[in-house]
C-alpha cells in the first residue's frame, strides 16, 4: 500500500515566512484501491501526490510504499514501479505513439519484440489499435487520445502503483465522461494502487474507492463517497453544494 504518516512540506514564502503546502497529512491507500484527492487550487493535493515518488521531498514525516520508506528506495527503481500520468499527457512530440509507450521498456532493457508486444497490448487496452495509431505523432491525436496514450505509457512497465495528476481536467465533458468509463474498465483489469488528483468532486465520486478532501495543506477528511456526502464540515459542504 501507499502510506503517509504525519507528512509536512514547508516552503519559504515572502518575508521569509513558512508556508505549509502539506500540513501533517496521514493517509493509507490499500492494495488495488484508488484514492481521489480533491481540493481547490493551492490546497496541497498535487504536492501530496508528488511526495510519493519523490518528485518533491517532504520537510518531515514518513512516506511508505509497499511497507518501505521511500527514502530507502533507489530513486530510479522507485519511479519505475510508480506509473505517472500528467494532465496533458506529457508525450514527447518528436516520437510516435508506439515510441512514447515503449520508451521505458527500451530503457529497462527489453528486446524490440517484447517492447512491440507490450505496446500492442496496451494500445488495445486503451482502445487505440496499434495498426491505426502506433505510427502517429501526438500532434495528430485528439486530447482524449493523448490522455489514453499517457495512461498506456504509465502502465508500460506494469508498475504496482499509479499517480495521476488531473488526467481528465483539460478535456471536454463528453470526452471526460467516456474516459471515466474506460478508466473504470482498465482499473478492473490492472488492479493498481492509485492516487488521482482532481478538482472535480463528481469525478472523484465516480472514480475513487476513497475520497480525500484537502484544504490549505490539511487533509480535512478521508473516506468513502458516502462518508464525504454525510460530512458536516463547512468546506466539504461548499464542495458538495453544486453536485
Amino acid at each position: 500500500m501507499i502510506e503517509l504518516i504525519e507528512v509536512t512540506k514547508t516552503y519559504i514564502g515572502p518575508n521569509q515566512t513558512n508556508i505549509r503546502a502539506v500540513d501533517s497529512v496521514s493517509l493509507q491507500v490499500e492494495d488495488g484501491q484508488t484514492l481521489c484527492l480533491i481540493g481547490t487550487s493551492g490546497s496541497g493535493k498535487t504536492t501530496a501526490m508528488k511526495l510519493v515518488n519523490r518528485l518533491i521531498e517532504p520537510t518531515s514525516g514518513t512516506i511508505r510504499v509497499n511497507g518501505r520508506d521511500v527514502r530507502e528506495h533507489d530513486l530510479i527503481q522507485l519511479r519505475r514501479q510508480i506509473g505517472y500520468v500528467l494532465q496533458f499527457g506529457g508525450l514527447f512530440p518528436h516520437q510516435t505513439v508506439a515510441e512514447n509507450i515503449g520508451l521505458l521498456c527500451q530503457m529497462d532493457g527489453w528486446t524490440k519484440q517484447q517492447t512491440l508486444e507490450r505496446v500492442r497490448s496496451l494500445l488495445h487496452m486503451v482502445n487505440l489499435p496499434y495498426e491505426s495509431y502506433g505510427s502517429r505523432y501526438p500532434v495528430e491525436l485528439s486530447g482524449g487520445q493523448r490522455q489514453r496514450v499517457g495512461v498506456a505509457r504509465a502502465l508500460s512497465l506494469d508498475p504496482q502503483y499509479l499517480l495521476m495528476d488531473e488526467p481528465f481536467g483539460a478535456l471536454d465533458p463528453i470526452t471526460r465522461h467516456q474516459l471515466h468509463d474506460e478508466f473504470l474498465e482498465i482499473k478492473q483489469k490492472v488492479q493498481k494502487t492509485t492516487i488521482l488528483v482532481t478538482h472535480d468532486i463528481k469525478e472523484a465520486f465516480i472514480l475513487g474507492d476513497l475520497i480525500g478532501v484537502m484544504d490549505q495543506g490539511r487533509l480535512v477528511q478521508i473516506g468513502s463517497t458516502e462518508d464525504i456526502q454525510a460530512s458536516t464540515d463547512p468546506f466539504i459542504q461548499s464542495l458538495l453544494h453544486n453536485v
